[in-house]
């Protein structure tokens, strides 16, 4: 195992204070004095189950509340950071795995999951968010005292009509797409003696009804020069804006970058779309490819054994999961720029980018390459977008 004064260095690399180092050792001691007295092995418990059991047992020696969630962060936070050390030298260390509390859904979800997951073949990020829009309408119908045996669809007309309320057209559309599909498995099955599925009425919406939210190019410029570079984060920041605005990418396409998809050689950068798998190459432009450097060698935590190119710049520097993450980073820049917009995301980069390309001539099959799109009808779009360019090609109000 490692001495304190390794472990020390090791913390000291990535900026960890003094001041919490020595309040960090100082649990380590009491930890190896834990493992001593339970005759377990330190590095098999260097878990979220075993910081539990250390806390407990550290906070009847001390006499302290077990409830103590401030005490208890810190024990979690510096065990965290051990077990990070010791993989970091070369130790092998159970992976530090929060466990979500997760509540299953009702059988009858779960029954048209397993159905739709075996007949339909839809992925699991689909039936993950079908779970969570039928857990959400059957909380719904207890709430009013109702049975999804006794349902009609004056209840699910009242769901539709307060999601109105809080999300948008496309994605009140999605949910009634997926009590649809329920309601047809609850008929099919017998469960049902009526299919109420074609009753089902979503929102109306034209096929793109409204042109592409894009910003003017010298305003994502702007947002750009608003973020510090001198620092680790705002170094992730710019190589990830860059790779938004310059490529065009999404913000789950930027986070599941890994370092082998840079060929610095070739000067290119491949790219996995997150919808159809597919699998392309962009050019690696060199304002970009200098972003990303200068982000590997100088601000990107080390040594981490992810492979993913952006990390998280506090320990244990595990790569993200969600393009949450970014949406915040966008709004927090986007104010600090005084940029104002009614939808402020990741995406607001692409469509900026696609609406770029427009203006400047670029060819539909080309744009359409670019964006990863299987359908050039769907890029098409982005020509409403580009408003200066159609008045070029009005015709004279005849008089």
């Amino acid at each position: 195992m490692l001495d304190e004064d390794a472990v020390r260095r090791l913390w000291a690399r990535i900026g960890l204070k003094t001041l919490v180092a020595d309040i960090y050792v100082r649990f380590i001691r009491a930890f190896g004095a834990y493992c001593v007295t339970r005759r377990c092995d330190p590095r098999s418990s260097l878990t979220v189950v075993g910081a539990k059991g250390f806390w407990n047992w550290y906070a009847r020696t001390q006499g302290l509340s077990s409830r103590s969630t401030r005490y208890y962060a810190h024990v979690r936070s510096a065990l965290r950071a051990y077990a990070w050390a010791l993989s970091a030298s070369g130790y092998v260390v159970p992976e530090w795995k929060v466990v979500p509390s997760k509540v299953g859904a009702p059988r009858i979800i779960e029954a048209y999951l397993v159905d739709t997951r075996e007949q339909r073949g839809s992925s699991e990020s689909t039936l993950d968010r079908d779970q969570r829009d039928l857990v959400r309408f059957l909380l719904h119908l207890r709430n009013h005292n109702r049975d999804w045996r006794r349902m009609t669809i004056a209840d699910i007309d009242g769901f539709l009509l307060r999601l109105t309320k809080s999300i948008g057209p496309a994605a009140v559309g999605r949910t009634a797409c997926a009590i649809r599909g329920w309601l047809r498995f609850l008929f099919a099955t017998g469960r049902l003696p009526h299919d109420l599925a074609p009753a089902v009425v979503a929102p109306v919406r034209r096929l793109h009804d409204q042109p592409p939210r894009a910003l003017p190019w010298p305003a994502i410029k702007k947002i750009i020069r608003a973020i510090d570079a001198t620092t680790p984060i705002g170094r992730r920041d710019r190589a990830q804006f860059l790779l938004m605005s310059g490529c065009g990418l999404g913000g789950a396409e930027v986070l599941q970058l890994q370092l082998s998809d840079v060929d610095w050689q070739g000067k290119r950068l491949r790219v996995v779309r997150p919808k159809t798998k597919a699998t392309i190459w962009l050019p690696l432009l060199p304002e970009i490819a200098r972003s990303l450097a200068d982000y590997i060698r100088h601000a990107r935590p080390g040594p981490a054994a992810s492979r993913y190119i952006f990390l998280g710049c506090r320990m244990p520097f595990q790569s993200f999961k969600y393009s949450g993450v970014l949406r915040h980073r966008v709004r927090h820049l986007a104010k600090r720029a005084g940029i104002e917009a009614p939808i402020l995301g990741t995406h607001l980069f692409r469509q900026s980018h696609a609406t770029r390309h427009v203006v400047l001539g670029t060819d539909t099959k080309t744009l359409s390459d670019i964006l990863g799109h299987r359908d050039p009808e769907t890029t098409s779009i982005y020509t409403r977008a580009a408003v200066q360019r159609l008045r070029r090609l009005a015709l004279p109000v005849p008089v």
